[in-house]
């Protein structure tokens, strides 16, 4: 049975594995911050990115741990993103997408506890990733990181 969820129980793994990658990244500038004095100018608004960001990694680990009470919130966050995003051509798309993921059956049945047991005694399923997406995966992540170091080394050799 699970053979027949395993494609989707890996995309929902996927979505947490954005989650957390982003609230992760949203905690680097927020650390950066505190030696600017961040706290003392905009407690608010640095206490609430905070909030976000801790928010943003919890569901990630509730996605990757397949959790019945990430199912909700994911789906709220992403129609919200998706109806702010209106205006641009991917975030609905991927919204949207993140959605059906949360909301279809298949969805339901893979953040469902019984699904859980079923994962819990089947330990041994694992769903293979080919090396070409690993390379994909790997080349994604030296351009995204490339990208995000050439954006804060100004603000780095200001120190």
């Amino acid at each position: 049975m699970r053979r027949a969820y395993l494609r989707h129980e890996s995309e929902i793994k996927g979505v947490g594995l954005l989650y957390g990658l982003f609230g992760g990244l949203m905690l680097f500038p927020l650390v950066l911050s505190l030696g600017e004095g961040m706290l003392r100018r905009d407690f608010s608004t640095w206490f609430i990115l905070l909030l976000i960001a801790l928010g943003l990694l919890v569901l990630g680990i509730g996605m990757r741990r397949l959790s019945p009470w990430a199912r909700v919130p994911v789906a709220l966050i992403s129609f919200l993103a998706g109806v702010m995003s209106i205006f641009s051509i991917i975030g609905p798309l991927v919204n949207g997408y993140i959605l059906w993921l949360m909301l279809s059956a298949k969805g339901r049945k893979v953040l469902s506890p019984e699904y859980q047991m079923i994962v819990d005694l089947t330990p041994d399923v694992k769903n293979r990733i080919s090396c070409v997406a690993v390379l994909l995966a790997f080349m994604l992540l030296l351009v995204v990181g490339s990208i995000l170091l050439a954006l804060m080394a100004p603000a780095l050799s200001n120190r």
